[in-house]
């Protein structure tokens, strides 16, 4: 193999670490969520959800995949809930309409412990096309998982999600920030070269 080859084939790596680091999306920017339309579970402040895993799910009461998902998510957040990571079930208002009523049967139906919001709506929310939809916003406010629609298969690919993004400890948090940081200081000069744009968006992320 050649010196060359190899070269490239670094420089490729790089680079393939470098997005990889980088966020699906803009960062969410949690605002709003009023008191009284929470409908279930613990309320929930912008405050509380910093530094936290959010998983949302985008469900409505009138979706019958959405109905068979309720019990999957609620054993995602007892499984998970000792962690920093929070469930907000954001009923979809627009398109399903204010169930405040069904959403109570479902509830009960189901046993849901997790919180339930009537149309959570934060800045920078990913646009989706049906329900359920599902995205997964990790302690930084950065989208790193979204799914559309409900299986078995889907639920495990959810709860896949979940466990990657959730830290086991305070430790483990630091040392995937390390890395990921590591990840971008050696992709930085490559990119750099490559899409002279994104050496600004670098220099935020090495900041943080």
């Amino acid at each position: 193999m050649t010196l060359t080859l190899l070269r490239r084939i670094r420089m490729v790596a790089a680079a393939a670490a470098l997005f990889a680091a980088l966020p699906v999306c803009a960062a969410v920017e949690w605002r709003g969520l009023d008191k009284d339309n929470w409908c279930s579970g613990p309320v929930l402040t912008p405050e509380k959800l910093k530094g936290k895993v959010v998983l949302v799910d985008r469900w409505g009461v009138h979706c019958p995949p959405c109905r068979r998902s309720l019990p999957h998510i609620e054993a995602l957040w007892k499984k998970f809930r000792n962690k920093p990571f929070v469930v907000i079930g954001s009923h979809c208002q627009n398109c399903q309409g204010s169930e405040r009523e069904r959403i109570g049967e479902l509830v009960k139906e189901n046993g849901l412990t997790y919180s339930i919001y009537l149309n959570a709506r934060p800045a920078n929310e990913p646009r989706f096309s049906g329900i359920p939809f599902y995205y997964l916003v990790n302690p930084q406010g950065e989208i790193v998982y979204q799914g559309l629609g409900f299986s078995d298969a889907k639920a495990k690919e959810l709860e896949d999600a979940v466990a990657t993004a959730t830290p086991r400890n305070a430790l483990e948090a630091k040392k995937l920030e390390e890395s990921k940081k590591a990840a971008i200081s050696a992709a930085a000069p490559f990119a750099q070269s490559k899409f002279p744009g994104v050496a600004e968006e670098i220099a935020e992320l090495l900041a943080e």
